[in-house]
């Protein structure tokens, strides 16, 4: 299968840089068309563009090239954003280096600078877009982020009311508050809280702060500080003068609300409250604890016990694909035993920490929050000490947990650096021991406490290469791309942009995790940037470099992926690694059977887990294609059970995903499995959303729901639009256009233009037929395209359902005979 090319952009060459500095009309990494500019500044310029691969509008902000100097602060920034991905934050989109500058490229938010309207605000207009931005930071905090900038023009508001955190200066306002060096005060002077002003501990109380500025504005249209002449005077009062009680200035606004705002900005950091979660609360009206409770922790004795189904419906989440309420009950039973009072203190206490918020009656808790009370690293010490089952049973992490409990806090600096080198050794050696069985949400949650460690140790190391972190990077960068999911990769490549001292090996590693980050989006760019990457003397990460060359060639053109693969397979050191990329390729040749054969041998030569998984559902993958449905369906579902065993969403979801079409192609799935598509939309990759929604909507299609098999068509073109796979948007969009969805003369036009270059017969007479019925005037033009697919296709074929249309329903409804 080849990719799609992208419609034709204009050329860099022909751009022509305004003098001045500015950058209208140049197009960035040959894709981005600057059209508007929305804010400049001294380091930066943010840009309104054209995505002509998606046909949307972006923001892209150019660092100035005179600002490079400031590298390492910029891909910090970079990686925080990525590791940001949740509801309310807005979202990386793409990010690299043009013609010397540094570039991201963000989604472009509509909206207005919070709070959205003219103030001052009834509060009751206002407390919906505040609950939602309360909600989103506590979602920040809980990922140890502090926006230390926040302000009303790095929140906006859409029409809705709903904010959208802009994390780094894609505001309408100036970006020149964003800078800072050496000894210079981070943030916008009116919304900067005393503790910044004065050089204090940084915290979620920070933004907190900032927040009740925002709120007194938008109540009051009045500054709760003299601001005076200058930046000075301005400090000057914020830190000693306490700022003018809000009902002063606002009467009109409910005491309860004024206290919360007057309580948020009070001079001394531990009199505001602990957490976004805790302002929330407060703002409810402060109800006792209690009002809010599932009646089951509060109706009963207070040793009584609660069962796991009663546990389960303590917490929101999707128990499909993610496990959250059966993980989330687990670790509440473990620390609990399930008596009923027990479990409301240790809940209470959990929110308390910020480990769950709260969503109605119910809890909310992340998968990242569950490794880490399961393996009990990373959570506050109380936590940990609350009961017995909280405390490790496994003699390695018993080890690991004495090591992490009696690290110096002071002392000498070599003492502090012998320690420092014992957890990074025990750590890389024990998450590697979790993430080979599979367990790699436990390998995170070991390598994230044993980095805070080690870092709190060495930061008045002097800076060396062999820094004891180093192990636990390389191991991180293994566990990250084990795992595959943007979530994981992002937080790996955060964790390498905190390191004091880079290196050629945290390069190569940061290389091989960006390629690992572009291969849904431009396979082509995937396979440059791997490739750019030396090899590693380390022979697991040898191994994964290898395997990524594999992966990325799989989205180039056949020519090209036939000569990695043979290269990969001459170098490679291991039969499984040989199988498994000559596994790849024979099934983009079309030869499947030989593809299931090598792909369930290199599954019996993987030494870790997930790489297991991953062969055993590409051979499903491939079984189904050679029509061997039911061998598909077995090795399907034992890898379904694996993934659920190792909490691997993922591989959970591609196994679903194999599962749900040969139920379609055998005739058992009869209508679509909308439940199973909103919990793999979830996890974040567009290739198995999209292969699901076509899958469901033919579903749905054959099932006479046109409606639901339009909308989910348009869902899955709107995803393969994003990553230009040729083969799904060629099925989705005639698909999309038979039940209804409107294409204007020139979409219909290049979308035939597609399919007459479609090389794959199979994907070309289903994508043509439909087609045909969608636009039955194309017909006979249609059926002449489609007649050399046909003859390329074996006869016994012909009767095989496949992801839409067999052939012979194909061949009836293009009129070619012998159907």
């Amino acid at each position: 299968m080849s990719d799609e090319l992208p419609p034709t952009t204009p050329s860099a060459d022909a751009v022509v840089r305004p003098r001045g500095g500015t950058f209208a009309s140049r197009v960035i990494a040959g894709r981005y068309v600057l059209e508007l500019m929305l804010g400049a500044g001294g380091q930066a310029e943010v840009w309104e563009a054209h995505d002509p691969l998606t046909r949307s509008r972006v923001a892209v902000k150019v660092m100035h090239s005179s600002s490079l100097s400031e590298g390492a602060r910029v891909r910090r920034e970079i990686a925080t954003l990525r590791r940001l991905r949740v509801p309310g934050v807005v979202t990386l989109l793409d990010e690299g280096v043009d013609d010397g500058d540094v570039f991201l490229v963000m989604e472009r938010v509509d909206g207005a600078p919070f709070p959205g309207r003219p103030s001052p605000l009834p509060w009751e207009e206002l407390r919906p877009t505040v609950t939602a931005l309360l909600e989103t930071l506590s979602r920040i905090h809980a990922a140890g982020v502090i926006h230390r900038d926040l302000k009303p023009g790095n929140v906006l508001v859409c029409p809705e009311g709903r904010p959208t955190l802009l994390d780094f200066g894609v505001s309408w306002e100036s970006l020149d508050a964003q800078r800072s060096g050496q000894g210079e005060i981070l943030g916008t002077p009116l919304f900067l809280a005393p503790e910044q002003i004065q050089g204090g501990d940084i915290t979620p109380r920070t933004d907190l702060y900032a927040l009740g500025v925002m709120l007194y504005l938008a109540l009051s249209g009045e500054s709760p500080v003299a601001t005076g002449t200058s930046v000075f005077s301005t400090f000057w009062a914020k830190v000693n003068v306490p700022a003018t009680p809000l009902r002063e200035r606002a009467p009109f606004v409910p005491e309860a609300v004024a206290t919360v705002v007057d309580t948020l900005l009070s001079r001394r950091p531990e009199e505001r409250p602990e957490s976004a979660a805790e302002v929330l609360s407060r703002l409810r009206g402060s109800p006792p604890r209690s009002a809010s409770l599932p009646a089951l922790l509060l109706d009963g004795g207070d040793d009584d016990l609660l069962d796991d189904p009663s546990l389960r419906s303590l917490f929101t989440g999707t128990e499909r694909l993610f496990h959250i309420p059966s993980d989330a009950a687990r670790a509440l039973r473990a620390r609990t035993d399930g008596r009923r009072a027990r479990v409301l203190d240790e809940l209470l206490a959990w929110e308390r920490a910020g480990l769950v918020r709260r969503d109605g009656e119910r809890f909310a808790i992340d998968r990242e929050i569950l490794d880490r009370l399961a393996t009990g690293f990373g959570t506050a010490r109380p936590l940990r000490s609350t009961a017995a089952g909280a405390r490790p049973v496994d003699d390695d992490d018993a080890r690991l947990h004495a090591l992490l409990g009696l690290h110096p806090p002071y002392g000498q600096c070599d003492e502090r650096l012998r320690a420092a080198r014992a957890i990074a050794s025990e750590g890389a050696a024990l998450a590697l021991h979790h993430a080979r069985a599979g367990a790699l949400g436990h390998a995170a949650a070991v390598l994230d406490a044993c980095l805070v460690a080690v870092r709190q140790l060495t930061e008045d190391s002097p800076r060396q290469g062999d820094a004891p972190e180093s192990a636990l990077l390389s191991v991180a960068v293994e566990v990250a791309l084990a795992e595959g999911t943007p979530r994981f990769l992002d937080r790996a490549v955060y964790e390498l942009s905190r390191v004091r001292c880079p290196s050629g090996h945290t390069a190569a590693l940061d290389g091989m995790l960006r390629a690992a980050l572009m291969l849904s989006q431009a396979g082509d760019r995937a396979l440059t940037m791997i490739e750019s990457v030396a090899p590693f003397a380390d022979p697991a990460l040898e191994r994964r470099r290898l395997t990524m060359r594999v992966m990325a060639a799989r989205r180039v053109e056949p020519d090209r992926e036939e000569r990695v693969v043979d290269e990969v397979a001459r170098c490679a050191t291991d039969p499984g690694l040989r199988a498994n990329a000559l596994g790849r390729l024979r099934y983009r040749q079309g030869r499947f059977e030989e593809a299931a054969a090598l792909l369930k041998e290199a599954a019996a030569w993987e030494p870790w887990a997930t790489a297991r998984l991953d062969a055993r559902v590409n051979a499903a993958s491939a079984a189904m294609e050679c029509f061997r449905l039911d061998d598909a369906r077995s090795l399907a579902e034992e890898a379904r059970r694996a993934a659920a065993r190792c909490r691997h969403p993922y591989y959970e979801a591609r196994a679903e995903w194999i599962l749900r079409a040969v139920a379609y192609r055998t005739g058992r799935a009869t209508s679509p499995d909308l439940e199973l598509l909103d919990a793999v939309s979830s996890v974040g990759l567009r290739d198995v959303a999209a292969l699901l929604c076509m899958n469901e909507a033919a579903v749905a299609w054959r099932a006479g729901d046109a409606e639901t098999a339009r909308s989910l068509s348009a869902r899955a073109l709107r995803q393969w639009s994003l990553t230009g796979w040729v083969p799904g948007l060629a099925l989705v969009q005639p698909l999309a256009m038979l039940c209804g969805e409107a294409v204007d003369a020139e979409e219909e036009r290049l979308l035939v233009g597609r399919l007459k270059a479609l090389p794959l017969s199979r994907v070309a007479v289903q994508s043509l037929a439909l087609l045909a019925k969608a636009r039955p005037r194309r017909r006979r033009a249609l059926s002449g395209i489609a007649t050399p697919h046909f003859e390329s296709i074996p006869r016994s074929h012909w009767t095989h359902r496949l992801e839409v249309m067999s052939i012979d329903e194909a061949a009836a409804a293009l009129g070619i005979g012998g159907a």
